[in-house]
């Protein structure tokens, strides 16, 4: 067994054996401060860490923003292809429509001429063969009597 010390001191703190603990004091200011320091270097990483995300991020967006000016590009020239090859066609259409209409109107009007012209013949025909006989009927009237 150790020897116990027969000294007593007033506020001093003594072991099982009677001996000066150690005080914890510095001990506990040196963990205070190497937490400190572990805190410290610890928010330093995560401001790295948060530094390099939002670069990350800001790259990530810039590239979107890259992607759609070359998509918008790419969607504009593909729509002004369309519309100029939509306004040759209806152009095409149009010129092709006013050339079937003016064959399908020439048409017209040379049947219906001829039909018209045939029937009016007709009709003065018919007209002249009536008068004739109404005369002849006259005439055979007037010599009878």
């Amino acid at each position: 067994m150790p020897e116990q010390k027969s000294e007593h001191r007033a506020g001093i703190g003594v072991d099982a054996a009677g001996n000066q603990v150690i005080d914890p004091t510095k001990n506990v200011l040196d963990l205070v401060s190497a937490g400190r320091d572990a805190d410290a270097k610890l928010r330093e990483a995560d401001l790295r860490y948060f530094e390099r995300m939002r670069e990350a991020d800001t790259r990530r967006i810039d590239d979107m923003a890259a992607l759609r000016v070359y998509y918008d590009n790419i969607i504009e020239g593909m729509r002004a292809e369309s519309i100029k090859l939509l306004a040759e066609s209806v152009k095409e259409n149009k010129a092709e429509a006013g050339t079937r209409m003016a064959l399908m109107e020439q048409y017209r009007w040379e049947t219906g001429g001829k039909s018209l012209g045939i029937s009016g013949v007709i009709v003065v025909i018919a007209t002249g063969l009536s008068i004739l006989i109404a005369f002849g009927g006259l005439a055979v009237a007037l010599l009878r009597h």
